[in-house]
C-alpha cells in the first residue's frame, strides 16, 4: 500500500518536472510512442507470471526454460516494434517516431525478461521487495530522465525513463531471484 502511493507521488513529481523541461510537442510524441509501448507490453505478459504463481509443480528447470522463452519473445516483440515504427510514423506524419519507437523497444524486451523473475518473487510472497523495487525504479529512471532532459535530449529523455525503469526492474528481480 505504502509503496504504491509513494510510487505515484514520485511519478507525479517527476512528470511535473519533465513537463517543464521538454516541449509539449516532445511530450506528445512520447505519449504516442507510449500507446504502442503499452500495446507491445501487453504481449510481453503472456500469463507467465500468473502461471508461475499458480502452478506449484514447476521446478527450477522449468523456470529456466520459461525464462529462455521470455527472452526469445522479448527479442521478437522488440524487433516487431521497431518494424511497425515506420507505418506508425507514416500514419502520424512524424518521421521522428521511427527513432523514438526503436529507442523505446528495449523496454518491451526487459518487460518480457522480467516475467519469470517477477512471477517467482510473487510466488515467494516477496511483497516488501517488490514494493521497494517499484519506488526505486521510478525514482532512478525519473532522475536519469530529468538529467537527460536538462542536457537537451528532449523526447529521448522521456523515452529513456521507460527503458531504464524496465531495465532496473528486471535487474532487481533477477538479482533477487535468479
Amino acid at each position: 500500500f505504502a509503496s504504491k502511493y509513494a510510487s505515484i507521488g514520485v511519478q507525479l513529481v517527476i512528470t511535473a518536472v519533465l513537463a517543464r523541461l521538454v516541449t509539449p510537442d516532445e511530450f506528445g510524441l512520447i505519449a504516442t510512442v507510449g500507446v504502442f509501448t503499452a500495446f507491445f507490453a501487453m504481449f510481453s505478459d503472456m500469463g507467465l507470471g500468473v502461471a508461475i504463481v499458480q502452478f506449484r509443480d514447476l521446478r527450477e528447470r522449468d523456470f529456466g526454460a520459461l525464462f529462455s522463452f521470455s527472452i526469445v519473445i522479448g527479442i521478437v516483440l522488440s524487433f516487431v516494434f521497431c518494424l511497425v515504427s515506420v507505418p506508425i510514423s507514416l500514419f502520424y506524419g512524424r518521421s521522428e517516431l521511427v527513432a523514438l519507437c526503436c529507442a523505446s523497444a528495449p523496454s518491451v524486451l526487459f518487460s518480457c525478461m522480467n516475467m519469470v523473475p517477477n512471477g517467482l518473487m510473487l510466488r515467494e510472497k516477496r511483497f516488501a521487495g517488490i514494493g521497494v523495487r517499484l519506488v526505486a525504479a521510478n525514482l532512478v529512471s525519473g532522475i536519469v530522465a530529468i538529467a537527460l532532459a536538462i542536457a537537451g535530449w528532449g523526447p529521448y529523455a522521456l523515452a529513456s525513463q521507460t527503458v531504464i525503469s524496465s531495465f532496473f526492474t528486471f535487474g532487481w528481480n533477477f538479482l533477487a531471484r535468479p
